[in-house]
């Protein structure tokens, strides 16, 4: 069955055509093809020749994340957290403060 590929920028039909790979028949059934792609939405159109014909619609997203960006956000409040909690989990298990904790009850039962 005789396949062609279109890629399109932008989310419809009626965008730029980037690249368009001819109707043929490929004897081993795999189309290899490479294309660096920007930011943002495109379409990917396969057709396949036949009866019925069919057509195939992929919506590409392409979009950059900065990873090295996102860790430096969120380290600073990850770490504040951990101490936090480790002080927390020392204050707690503190004789000192269980101390406190048994005479600040005695002076609310007096």
């Amino acid at each position: 069955m005789p396949i062609s590929v279109k890629l399109i920028k932008g989310s419809s039909e009626e965008g730029e055509v980037l690249t368009q790979i001819r109707t043929a028949l490929y004897e081993d059934g795999v189309i290899n093809t490479e294309q660096v792609l920007e930011e943002g939405k495109h379409l990917l159109v396969i057709t396949a020749d036949g009866m019925p014909p069919l057509k195939y619609f992929y919506h590409l997203r392409v979009e950059m994340i900065n990873y090295a960006e996102v860790f430096r956000a969120t380290i600073g409040p990850a770490v504040g957290l951990l101490l936090t909690t480790l002080i927390g989990y020392k204050l707690f298990r503190s004789r000192r403060f269980k101390n406190w904790m048994t005479n600040r009850k005695r002076m609310k039962d007096v």
